[in-house]
């Protein structure tokens, strides 16, 4: 069993807060990019979704 010290936890969440909040900001991106193409009434959205996928 390998021994983790507090500073090496500390640090091993800190790396996952931060990618979480990345992929947090990522999304909240592509979700006004749909809202703004929604409401713009752009003929591609199905196309766009797929691809987001």
């Amino acid at each position: 069993m390998t021994t983790v010290t507090i500073q090496q936890a500390f640090e091993a969440c800190q790396t996952n807060k931060n990618t979480w909040l990345k992929r947090k900001a990522e999304l909240a991106d592509l979700e006004r990019e749909y809202r703004e193409q929604l409401l713009a009434g752009d003929e591609q959205i199905p196309r766009r979704m797929q691809d987001l996928r």
